[in-house]
């Protein structure tokens, strides 16, 4: 299961990405995989965007 999520700059994206993460497979049973929105392609951007539900 894939989240588009968004962190503040000033943070470190690794240590907040990780335990998230491990929080949400646990929680969800499931693998998930955290993408930040400025780390998205820009040639798959516009679709993501698109297909983005907001939870």
């Amino acid at each position: 299961m894939d989240f588009l999520v968004d962190f503040r700059r000033d943070n470190d994206l690794f240590a907040q990405r990780m335990p998230l993460t491990d929080q949400l497979a646990l929680l969800l049973d499931r693998r998930i995989e955290l993408v930040p929105k400025q780390e998205l392609s820009r040639y798959i951007r516009a679709r993501v965007l698109r297909e983005v539900v907001d939870l």
